[in-house]
């Protein structure tokens, strides 16, 4: 696997430069395998071109190899950016390096990294390490790392800044290693992108939310403030038929668990739940449609989520196939799915009293 470049001065058509492969066998060494070596973004910092390029050591760690040039063409080999541990992944994908409120901040996505409590239980993960570079040597020391996404359907995320200052980043929303339905099913496509998500940093942490933008195309159906529900079922009589969006705040002082049936049934549906004694939100899929199966040890059909403040908001955005939800503009969850029906009322199922500050509900139109 080699570095190329192609020129173009439309975007559509494309010369390849005859100085290709620009970064290959010479350049990579003795650092990385030249049959893992892939991935490349280039970056410019104070008129010099830097591009972080993904690997993986002779003992199959993961590997960020950096590289310099003046001039996109001539690259020289600049430093190892970061090796991993041997629980970190046999190969790191994808990485992308930033500056981000004060802070150096690579992502990456980990294959075969070692689940950790809740996190890094997909085959194939995405992680974030936060720190500070050190430019003359060429390395990241890291303060924190943390995955990305909490869903089963996140991968690759790449980022941009945008004509306003923002750092706007996209996955791609599905997972290596597991069945496509769509595919089986020949609806002649396999796999979307994620919704532009505005990223932050706070306090060592990576923060998502919803880019703004997307509220320009959400109709609001109805809201619902401060109303409560206990050791009953609530179900919403609007129905939503296409592109569903959720917003809500919930108090969850004096409740034990309260989950939301999005669609399907309880026991074969589309469901969200938070239990107050784990502080654990669960995004669950289980014998809802088609059934999805994947490389991973267990069966997953759900992933979760830790949320502390017993007053928290979600943000829920729907489609045919997807879902992605935001939790206190910080973390979110990512899933696929593909049921026989998108169409369903909103239900509340609350253990213990749930006080419900804020709940909208409408569609996103586009």
């Amino acid at each position: 696997q080699t570095q190329c470049v192609a020129v173009s001065e439309d975007g559509v058509h494309f010369t390849k430069h005859k100085a290709n492969p620009v970064i290959g066998k010479n350049e990579i060494g003795e650092y990385g395998l030249i049959q893992d070596f892939r991935d490349p973004k280039v970056i410019e910092k104070d008129g010099v071109y830097y591009s972080v390029v993904a690997s993986k050591t002779a003992d199959e760690r993961g590997l960020i190899l950096l590289y310099k040039s003046s001039d996109l063409i001539d690259w020289t080999f600049y430093s190892v950016l970061l090796e991993g541990k041997p629980e970190q992944g046999v190969m790191w994908e994808c990485p992308d390096l930033f500056y981000l409120d004060g802070k150096d901040v690579l992502i990456m996505s980990p294959i075969q990294m070692t689940p950790q409590g809740i996190e890094y239980h997909n085959t194939s993960s995405t992680a974030v390490f936060i720190g500070e570079m050190d430019w003359e040597k060429g390395t990241l020391k890291v303060d924190n790392i943390h995955e990305i996404d909490y869903g089963l359907d996140f991968y690759a995320p790449q980022t941009l800044t945008d004509d306003q200052g923002r750092r706007i980043m996209v996955a791609w929303m599905q997972m290596w290693g597991r069945t496509l339905p769509t595919d089986e099913l020949r609806h002649g496509w396999a796999g979307s992108m994620t919704l532009p998500r505005e990223l932050g940093i706070k306090e060592n942490k990576l923060y998502q939310k919803p880019v703004s933008e997307i509220y320009n195309f959400i109709e609001i159906k109805e809201t619902n403030k401060d109303f409560t529900i206990q050791d009953e079922v609530l179900e919403f009589e609007s129905r939503v038929t296409k592109n569903p969006y959720y917003k809500l705040k919930v108090d969850t002082h004096e409740n034990k668990n309260f989950s939301l049936l999005l669609l399907g049934t309880e026991n074969a549906g589309l469901v969200l739940s938070y239990n107050k004694d784990t502080q654990l939100l669960t995004l669950s899929r289980d014998n809802y449609g088609y059934k999805i199966t994947g490389d991973e040890k267990e069966h997953l059909t759900q992933r979760q989520v830790g949320i502390k403040e017993a007053v928290f908001e979600l943000e829920i955005f729907m489609d045919k196939s997807a879902i992605e939800v935001f939790v206190n503009n910080e973390k979110t969850m990512t899933f696929t799915f593909y049921g026989e029906a998108n169409e369903s009322n909103l239900k509340i199922y609350s253990e213990g009293l749930l006080k419900v500050l804020s709940l909208d509900s409408g569609s996103v139109e586009v």
